[in-house]
């Protein structure tokens, strides 16, 4: 609730999970910038850049001054590197500014900091950028030490920010000590809460606050504390808002899946032997449940009579256009396992396709019955409508041939009660779900299932 503290389940934390679109492509799976990598330190930079891929953000690209491209080149394989303006000692140059706000134009989210550095020429550069870049932001390590105890440009952004301090850079940012964070963690994370800043105070029970809410993260443990995993972190959090997740949660998400990798890696390895890469490699066995048919949910503490069909619907769902070929539509219902699809037209639902549409049923031509497909008609005395039907499935082509046109729809707020007695009673397995007339997701059988099982 607003004000208190805040402890999700792992079913909230699955709601917030992107699942990839059959019909996503890398520029729709969120575009991240990663900028940082001084020479020494490119290591960071190379981290969050993995991490970002690791959590599905679908392109990445690393800003790093140009000495430092030559490493990063060898280091890392998919994302796109850019080498950028730097001085004499391998640091960003003003000229960096323009050109990483160039590469902002084209990304869905900025990750800055990353080994960074500390010189004063980059600190300039940080500045810069914290007034300047227009997409969503996250800032860590080093651009947070750029910032000194000044929240004043991060307080003035309109586009998301995301801070991730631990309680060191916490501590500097609001000119009090290590100690005085440690000893009330709550106050310094609502304290660092500018504007519309969202924070996630690393560290023990890792805070995320924005505004009046403040969520608790319960994953993680002493295994993340080696170094570089923040670097992770960060990445993580950037496919997220890259992804268009809001900031609040796709910091506290982010935690969630950072810590629940560590945990993973730590019952493989012990806690002794993880490593940032570790945690890299193991994030997918935090996205794994929270990808799993049954835990997308959220039941905890509800009786039957309460759910409804937001509740229990599968967002998202897979959908066709009318035109889409009966061959395509049959293909990619046996692929995606499922026996119905929305047919979506300028995103109105214009009907549902299912197996059953798909099979030529009852086509028996009984004499004396005239039959002529290149224009004439079907006699059949008492059996027009059937036969007519039967026809116009066996000839075909696309999607709007055989649909169900204006089928059985529901609203969000559906008791579950209410549409599980429809599908008892229509005999049908899926209900599209529909919202200020839009397609918002779909209820299956299974979902019905899984809501009585809890």
């Amino acid at each position: 609730m607003s004000g208190q503290r805040e402890s999700w389940s792992a079913s909230d934390y699955a709601r917030l999970v992107r699942p990839p679109r059959h019909d996503d492509h890398k520029g729709t799976r969120g575009r991240v910038l990663v900028v940082g990598g001084a020479p020494g330190l490119t290591g960071a930079a190379c981290l969050a850049a993995r991490g970002a891929l690791r959590a599905g953000a679908g392109y990445v690209t690393v800003a790093v001054p140009a000495p430092s491209l030559p490493v990063v080149e060898v280091k890392l394989t998919v994302p796109v590197k850019l080498g950028l303006p730097a001085d004499a000692d391998g640091a960003f140059a003003p000229g960096a500014v323009d050109a990483v706000l160039e590469a902002s134009r084209s990304a869905d989210a900025v990750v800055l900091g990353p080994g960074l550095g500390r010189g004063a020429a980059t600190a300039e550069v940080v500045r810069e950028l914290v007034a300047r870049i227009t997409v969503p932001l996250l800032i860590d390590a080093d651009a947070l030490h750029a910032l000194g105890a000044d929240l004043s440009l991060v307080a003035a952004r309109t586009a998301q920010t995301v801070i991730t301090p631990h309680a060191g850079e916490a501590a500097r940012l609001l000119g009090i000590t290590r100690a005085e964070v440690d000893a009330d963690r709550v106050g310094a994370a609502r304290a660092l809460a500018v504007g519309a800043v969202t924070v996630l105070l690393k560290g023990p029970s890792t805070l995320i606050a924005t505004g009046d809410r403040l969520v608790v993260n319960p994953s993680g443990g002493p295994e993340l504390a080696t170094l570089g995993t923040g670097d992770v972190l960060s990445g993580i959090v950037g496919a997220l808002l890259a992804q268009g997740t809001p900031a609040l949660e796709a910091a506290a998400l982010g935690a969630y899946v950072h810590g629940q990798a560590g945990s993973a890696a730590a019952r493989r390895l012990t806690p002794v032997c993880c490593t940032a890469e570790d945690v890299v490699a193991y994030l997918p066995e935090a996205f794994r449940p929270l990808l799993a048919v049954g835990a997308r949910p959220t039941m905890e503490g509800r009786t039957m009579a309460e759910l409804t069909a937001r509740d229990i619907m599968t967002p998202d769902p897979v959908t066709v256009g009318a035109d889409m070929s009966v061959t395509d539509a049959a293909h990619l219902m046996t692929e995606k396992h499922i026996g119905s699809l929305p047919v979506v037209e300028d995103g109105v639902l214009v009907g549902l396709v299912t197996e059953s549409d798909l099979i030529m049923q009852d086509v028996k031509v009984h004499f004396p019955t005239y039959l002529s497909l290149l224009g004439g008609y079907v006699f059949a005395p008492g059996s027009t409508d059937r036969f007519e039907s039967s026809l116009r499935k066996a000839v075909a082509a696309t999607v709007s041939d055989v649909m169900t046109a204006d089928p059985i729809t529901v609203s969000p707020e559906a008791l579950v009660s209410d549409v599980a007695t429809l599908i008892i009673e229509r005999d049908v397995a899926r209900i599209p779900v529909l919202e200020d007339g839009k397609l918002v997701g779909i209820v299956s059988k299974s979902d019905i299932v899984r809501s009585l099982a809890g």
